[in-house]
């Protein structure tokens, strides 16, 4: 185990497969889990409340975890303080911990500051960098660039009454195109009109983004949905039925279905809201 402050008091604590920070009165502040055996680039990173109000941004008295470039974990350390005296102690052999190398700074560097160390240190540069090259020139995202990368699913139509909080699930209803593009397995990708859509579920009606339900079978006007390019020509004579996934870890393949459900799930400084293990 590696400690690195004050045992019994602000500290961070890194076993083979945790990571976490406390603070003066020995409290956990924030922590992490991963698999043992991985290298990992870990970072703490506190950030202090300014003197001056007029200098508080958002992320003012939160603390994060970056795992390998990632913003993994962040909690509220608004009053709670950090004395930075202490030790850095790293366990025997037998501790199964393996420290390559180790940053201070007396100053809260930002996650993206976290991200290009973990790119700096790491041997495939880039390839990490290609794999996280999703922004245009101005610096915005590109859903060109994502869905090369990344299992994207793409909306077109008119969402203004699934993006209002004015309206309910029944009043939220519309019809759209949706296009999947799976860039691991081409099968899967598929684009059809006129389906309908609407919000779905009541946890996430005040969400940012809401979560959505569609139906591969039937549209809101009545028009039959249709299917403009798709490999699973084979699933399309029963109801419109689409393979979503890959077979399971025992080969069992997954169920056709019309109906799927994009569920919204999101994360603030009070937690990780309509998700979990």
């Amino acid at each position: 185990m590696i400690t690195i402050g004050n045992p019994n008091g602000a500290r961070v604590e890194i076993t083979p497969d945790t990571a976490t920070l406390f603070d003066n009165g020995n409290s956990e502040v924030v922590h992490t889990n991963y698999k043992s055996n991985e290298r990992l680039k870990l970072a703490f990173i506190i950030n202090s409340i300014p003197e001056d109000a007029s200098n508080k941004t958002v992320e003012s008295g939160l603390a994060y975890i970056v795992n390998n470039g990632i913003l993994e974990r962040a909690a509220s350390a608004s009053g709670k303080p950090f004395n930075t005296e202490g030790f850095i102690k790293i366990g025997g052999s037998s501790s199964g911990v393996r420290v390559y190398n180790i940053r201070i700074y007396n100053y809260s560097i930002g996650y993206s500051d976290a991200y290009n160390n973990y790119l700096y240190d790491s041997e495939n540069k880039a390839v990490i960098a290609n794999n996280n090259n999703i922004l245009d020139a101005g610096g915005n995202i590109s859903f060109d660039l994502c869905k090369n990368k990344l299992d994207t699913i793409l909306i077109s139509g008119d969402l203004s009454e699934i993006l209002s909080g004015k309206t309910d699930k029944d009043g939220s209803t519309t019809d759209v195109t949706i296009e999947r593009f799976c860039p691991f397995d081409s099968t899967k990708n598929f684009k059809i009109n006129n389906i309908q859509i609407r919000k779905h579920g009541q946890s996430t009606l005040n969400y940012p983004i809401t979560s959505m339900k569609f139906w591969l079978n039937k549209s809101k006007s009545g028009i039959i949905p249709t299917y403009e390019s798709t490999q699973q020509s084979d699933l399309l004579l029963n109801k419109n039925r689409y393979v979503m996934k890959s077979a399971d870890d025992h080969g069992k393949p997954s169920i056709p279905a019309n109906k799927f459900v994009l569920q919204a799930n999101y994360a603030d400084s009070s937690g990780v809201h309509n998700g979990g293990l």
